[in-house]
C-alpha cells in the first residue's frame, strides 16, 4: 500500500502523476458469519501517500489488509487499483504484498534482509535491491536498524513488523 520512491523501482505508483488515485476501497464491509468485521469503509490513497493503518485488536485492519491482497473477499462493496477492479482477481494476479504481522520477520535475517527478501524472491536484479531496501527503510525511518536482527521479549503475543519493530528489541 505504500510506494517505495526509487529511480530504478518500477510499480504502479511509479506511472501515476502525484495526486493521482492508486488504491480505492469503496464501501467495503466484511463479515465473518454474523460478526461484521468491517462496516462499509471507504478509502482513497493517491499515488506518494504513505498510510498508517491504527486500531485496537479486532478493529478490522488485518482484515482490510487481507481483503486488498485478495486472502479474503469483502461481503459487499469494491476494491480498485489504478482503475483495475481487484476484488474480482485472484490474489496471484493482484500486485499487492502484505507483510504479516508475527511471522513476518526471519529471525537469522537482519533487517535490510528481511526487507529484501521478496525483492530477491521476484527476480528483482541486484543492483536495484540495495537502492529500493534503503528508499524503505528511509520512508519508515528505520536505517540505523539495518544490520540489526530482530528478536522479541514480550510476555504479549508481539505484532513484529518492520514499522513496529522498534516496540521489540534489535540486536
Amino acid at each position: 500500500m505504500t510506494q517505495v520512491s526509487s529511480a530504478a523501482a518500477h510499480s504502479v505508483a511509479d506511472s501515476l502523476e502525484p495526486g493521482a488515485t492508486l488504491l480505492e476501497v469503496r464501501a467495503v464491509s466484511k463479515r465473518f458469519g454474523a460478526r461484521e468485521v468491517l462496516k462499509t469503509l471507504s478509502l482513497e490513497i493517491t499515488a506518494g501517500e504513505f498510510l498508517t493503518l491504527l486500531g485496537a485488536s479486532g478493529s478490522g485492519k488485518t482484515t482490510l489488509l487481507r481483503l486488498i491482497a485478495g486472502f479474503e473477499q469483502p461481503t459487499s462493496g469494491e476494491i480498485w487499483m489504478h482503475g483495475t477492479r481487484l476484488d474480482t482477481l485472484p490474489s496471484y494476479k493482484r500486485r499487492v504484498n502484505t507483510v504479516f504481522q508475527q511471522y513476518a520477520l526471519f529471525p537469522h535475517l537482519n533487517v535490510s534482509e528481511n526487507v529484501a527478501y521478496g525483492l530477491h524472491a521476484a527476480n528483482t536484479p541486484k543492483t536495484e535491491i540495495a537502492t529500493r531496501v534503503t528508499d524503505a527503510l528511509a520512508m519508515v525511518r528505520m536505517q540505523e536498524y539495518t544490520t540489526a536482527k530482530p528478536t522479541c521479549s514480550t510476555s504479549r503475543s508481539p505484532r513484529l513488523t518492520p514499522i513496529s519493530a522498534k516496540k521489540c528489541n534489535l540486536n
